[in-house]
């Protein structure tokens, strides 16, 4: 349920937020992985608002294996 929420914000902030919005939600969801990259919502919710970057990569490389 976590997972999806986050999702969702992320997609309502890349779909419906204000410009400025973006860079902020961005940065902030970057913090968070950082502190917790575990969370899969987070990462999705990163990845509907920009492009992956190394660091989104290499937590979707660990969350993929992880699962393995």
């Amino acid at each position: 349920a976590a997972a999806s929420g986050w999702h969702a914000l992320g997609l309502a902030l890349a779909e419906r937020g204000a410009p400025g919005d973006r860079p902020e939600a961005i940065r902030c969801l970057d913090e968070a992985l950082a502190r917790d990259w575990r969370r899969e919502g987070l990462l999705e919710a990163r990845e509907a608002l920009a492009p992956p970057t190394p660091a989104t990569a290499a937590v979707r490389a660990l969350l993929t294996a992880s699962k393995q």
